[in-house]
């Protein structure tokens, strides 16, 4: 399921690197979490 949702993240453009680069890590790590909620859920 992880790794899925590494491969989601960076077929939609490497959003962890894009919030990573801007210095918003903890609105990735947040982001991140929010989507495994979603699939833990789902």
């Amino acid at each position: 399921m992880f790794i899925g949702l590494l491969e989601r993240y960076a077929i939609q453009g490497t959003l962890f690197t894009s919030f990573d680069r801007k210095g918003y890590r903890e609105q990735a790590i947040r982001a991140i979490a929010h989507v495994l909620r979603a699939d833990a859920g789902a």
